[in-house]
């Protein structure tokens, strides 16, 4: 939640596009509600492996360089039923082991340059932390115990926020879509080994 915003407030302009990742953002929280509440009741390790695996395979793809990006990219107003489909199993994901981000990121990591994609997520990463948060801590789920677990994570996560903003325009497309996948990869690493 803190980098959402905070990347939010350093680039306005992420707030347009709302015809696209409104809905998006909407079905991903929806998602998340409903994976929060699965995680409250069920136990969730092969969910978490097979997640895992998955998104390792997906960074393989995004690993290989691929940056020709699909015709039509900068339309944003064409949201059809695969995206709204991508958004509640992302939420899904992310209220059910915390980490919803790998299937959007790479579904629309596929669709958009990265300018829009970067644009395009934030928001809706923002609306789906925020609603796991929220859910969370309704459901009894949130352990205050650790405080320093809620105050070091987002000092670096603001750090590297102003960091990632100031170099963003400098990184090429294709190896953008790599950083893409090294981020897919140890996210999927963390699910198998977590």
């Amino acid at each position: 939640m803190v980098g959402g915003a905070y990347l939010v407030s350093l680039n306005p302009d992420f707030l347009e596009n709302r015809e696209y990742w409104g809905p998006i953002g909407l079905l991903m929280v929806a998602g998340a509600v409903f994976g929060s509440f699965v995680l409250s009741v069920l136990s969730v390790s092969l969910f978490e492996y097979l997640f895992g695996a998955a998104i390792v395979l997906i960074s393989f793809w995004f690993l290989s360089g691929r940056s020709e990006l699909d015709k039509g990219s900068e339309d944003t107003h064409q949201l059809g039923a695969r995206d709204g489909l991508v958004g509640v199993f992302s939420g899904f994901c992310g209220g059910i082991v915390g980490m919803g981000g790998p299937p959007l990121v790479a579904y629309l990591g596929d669709k958009f340059d990265k300018g829009l994609f970067r644009a395009i997520i934030v928001p809706v990463f923002l609306m789906a932390a925020s609603s796991r948060v929220l859910t969370y801590g309704y459901l009894g789920m949130i352990e205050i115990g650790n405080l320093w677990l809620y105050v070091f994570p987002p000092l670096g996560v603001l750090i590297g926020n102003r960091i990632g903003n100031h170099f963003f325009e400098d990184v090429e497309q294709k190896r953008f879509t790599v950083l893409i996948g090294i981020i897919l990869m140890l996210s999927g690493i963390r699910l198998l080994i977590g």
